[in-house]
This record gives structure tokens, sequence and C-alpha cells, in this order.
């Protein structure tokens, strides 16, 4: 997912999937932005894939963004998503369920630590 297409230099917008059986990768659906060094985390409560932050290309440069997006698993679809309040570079991301002792309703989270700033 993501990276640098050795090609043009250019943040990569791809997706595949391993396929362990056949030992093949499919490629799904591509992002929405074209990135590298991004958080990356799945949800199994939503089966989603979040992509936080990272180099993205923005048509004339590679630079650090704040731009995040969610890929569904079941439809193969990606969907641009909150974005942060300043751009990260390789951000640690993970998901964290909590529930409300009041009520027992679980509450999602994806936690973001750190990333190199945009300067």
């Amino acid at each position: 997912m993501g990276g640098i297409d050795s090609s043009n230099s250019l943040a990569s917008k791809s997706l595949y999937r391993y396929e362990v059986s056949t030992s093949k990768f499919i490629k799904l659906a591509d992002m929405l932005n074209g990135r590298s060094g991004f958080g990356c985390v799945y949800s199994p409560v939503n089966y989603s894939i979040y992509v936080i932050g990272g180099q993205c290309d923005d048509g004339n440069t590679n630079a650090v963004s704040n731009k995040c997006e969610r890929y569904d698993v079941q439809t193969n679809k990606w969907i641009s998503i909150s974005s942060l309040s300043s751009p990260a570079f390789n951000p640690a991301v993970c998901y964290y369920v909590s529930s409300s002792s009041q009520n027992q309703t679980a509450i999602s989270y994806l936690l973001k630590f750190g990333g190199k700033l945009n300067d």
C-alpha cells in the first residue's frame, strides 16, 4: 500500500491484497491520495483500514500532509475522513476500543502518536 513509485518518484496510490492460497498479489482500489510514510491501522469493528498523514502527492510536490482516509475491506472503496490538526510523516497509529462503565457501550478510537511535523 502506497510508497514511492520508482518510475516517476511520486507517492503511489496502489493497494494490493496478498492471496496466501495462490501466492499472488491482487490489485485493489487505489487510495484517494498517493502517499508514503503514513500511519496505517485496521479496525475489526467496521472492517476498515485507516491511513493517516504521510507524504502525499498533491499534484505539484510530495508534501507532508494532514489528509486521512478509510478503506472499506468489504466494498473495496476509499473515503476521505477528518484531517489531522497538523501534518505528520511516519506517525504511529493504533486502534483502541473502550467500553463505558455506565452503559457498556463500546467506543472506538484511533490514536496517532508523533510523526515528523511539516517544517
